[in-house]
């Protein structure tokens, strides 16, 4: 107990005096779409792609997660790789736990792989009809429904299907828990016709 409460203490004292939850300026830039900082920093010589000492993300998850299209753009241009995974995903699998589209779409006009596979064969469709389940970043665990973003995939490429993977079945699940009806008839005949496939 002894020990606890010290590591509780050391804890508190981090965080007042600062050594804990500020992260770097890239970070910091790249979630605020502070372009000009961006621009003095990769000037300055930082990594565009180098991961952040706190959470191992790139600079590009940050400005996913941070819905600031004109700094993806930039790192983008400046060199960052869109297909860079990081945690198992993706900036694409990121964008596609959102509700709104914008920045899947800005990704895949930038060359993002929309076959690129995470855990359990999670791509960014199965994070998509999952509505951000299949991934915790900075979301909710459970997810909801995110039409315009599945539509926005199968939009980009028509070919692609939620697979009857683990992270294809639980895709569905989510969906159906959610009662996400327009989802679900996207991908829905897909998934019939695996299942009768595999009956045969």
């Amino acid at each position: 107990m002894r020990r606890f409460m010290l590591l509780v203490g050391l804890g508190a004292a981090l965080v007042a005096a600062g050594g804990c939850g500020e992260p770097p300026a890239m970070t910091r830039a790249a979630r605020a779409g502070d372009l000009e900082a961006i621009k003095t920093l990769l000037g300055g010589g930082a990594d565009v792609n180098a991961p952040d000492s706190d959470d191992g993300w790139p600079p590009l998850f940050h400005a996913v997660v941070g819905r600031q299209a004109a700094a993806i753009v930039l790192l983008i241009e400046r060199g960052a790789n869109p297909n860079q995974a990081a945690d198992k995903l993706t900036p694409l699998q990121v964008a596609a736990a959102q509700a709104d589209p914008e920045m899947l779409q800005i990704l895949l006009a930038h060359g993002a792989d929309v076959s690129a596979r995470g855990p359990g064969g999670s791509t960014a469709l199965t994070v998509a009809v999952s509505g951000g389940a299949l991934t915790d970043v900075d979301l909710p665990l459970l997810g909801g429904c995110h039409p315009a973003v599945v539509r926005a995939l199968l939009a980009h490429d028509p070919t692609q299907r939620l697979g009857d993977t683990f992270a294809g079945r639980r895709a569905l699940w989510f969906a159906r828990f959610h009662g996400c009806t327009e989802v679900i008839e996207m991908v829905g005949t897909e998934r019939q016709r695996t299942r009768t496939n595999l009956a045969r």
